[in-house]
């Protein structure tokens, strides 16, 4: 009994609780003809180019590519991924799907495996496609893999 009470009195450490408030911003510019939410609470840094924002981590282990490109009136989504594809060669693609104005590709940056991509494209009017493609470290895998879906159902293209 008298362990107890001592135990009782002595101070405990402080244990501090790591906990990041979620804040999606939604991306929406009438240049850019799409709509997405973007998980701006993860994110440190953004840059604009004329048709693309890409946002990223300090350190870098998290990036989040938004753009848009003209694929042609024609463009299949087996064909954007094609295309995709052929302009990142070091890619190993682990999954794949299409479907009527969507295309997803998904799988590692480079043979070591230790960077993982998601990649989803919609299509617009006049051949517009737009989209985005998430890359994160295999580390932070926890810290990303709830977010991809949210992204790929905010993602809407102006049609």
């Amino acid at each position: 009994m008298r362990y107890a009470i001592l135990l009782t009195l002595l101070p405990l450490p402080a244990v501090a609780e790591t906990h990041v408030t979620e804040v999606w911003e939604l991306f929406d510019r009438p240049g850019y003809d799409f709509v997405i939410d973007v998980p701006d609470h993860l994110f440190d840094i953004r840059t604009k180019s004329d048709q693309a924002v890409v946002w990223e981590t300090n350190s870098g282990d998290i990036t989040l590519d938004v753009s848009s490109f003209f694929g042609g009136n024609d463009a299949s989504p087996s064909e954007v991924l094609s295309l995709r594809q052929d302009s990142m060669p070091n890619r190993v693609v682990t999954y794949e799907a299409s479907g009527d104005g969507w295309a997803v590709v998904s799988g590692y940056e480079g043979p070591s495996e230790t960077r993982i991509f998601y990649e989803r494209f919609e299509s617009g009017p006049t051949g517009l496609w737009a989209g985005y493609v998430l890359r994160w470290d295999v580390a932070r895998r926890e810290d990303v893999d709830y977010i991809t879906k949210r992204l790929g159902d905010s993602l809407s293209v102006r049609r």
